[in-house]
């Protein structure tokens, strides 16, 4: 789990209910280790992020950020609150399933637990996230997609609109 300006922002990412999980399960015996970064250099950081076995990305937002992202490059299983309605909007309208595991403040602990219980579905869900990420988030594909709605934009002359 990371995080960066948390004393400009705020715990916005739910770090304080991931280290009450982490540290319930510490005492109940199973042999967990919260990884925290904070301010840390961007290599470093992803050092840190390959080692890890499960990762947590956010409990508030709806939606995964940027470490979600390069963790499921990495082929990790990712944590992070999926809003249902987005959720719902990803699957009907774009078709895609979604290799996030949704958690809130409320179930970070059960669902800590239940993947730490399962590390052989984390492994295929890890899997997935790779294959994932490398479908929707590789730059040549970003690119790709960005340069077509710039044509359509541009097509459409609505162009203006957005410069």
């Amino acid at each position: 789990h990371s995080f960066g300006n948390m004393e400009k922002r705020e715990d916005i990412k739910g770090s304080c209910f991931v280290k009450e999980a982490v540290d319930r399960l510490q005492r109940e015996g199973y042999a967990v280790e919260l990884m925290f970064f904070h301010n840390i250099d961007h290599k470093d950081l992803k050092y840190y992020q390959a080692q890890a076995d499960i990762v947590v990305d956010q409990l508030f937002v709806g939606w995964h950020g940027s470490t979600g992202v390069e963790c499921l490059a990495l082929g990790l299983p990712v944590i992070t609150y999926i809003n249902p309605s987005v959720e719902n909007y990803v699957k009907s309208q774009l078709k895609r399933e979604i290799p996030f595991v949704s958690a809130m403040p409320q179930n970070i602990y059960e669902v800590l637990k239940e993947m730490i219980n399962d590390i052989k579905g984390c492994k295929n869900l890890g899997i997935q996230a790779g294959k994932y990420a490398q479908k929707y988030h590789d730059y040549k594909v970003v690119a790709k997609r960005l340069s077509e709605i710039y044509e359509k934009l541009n097509m459409e002359g609505n162009a203006d609109e957005y410069v």
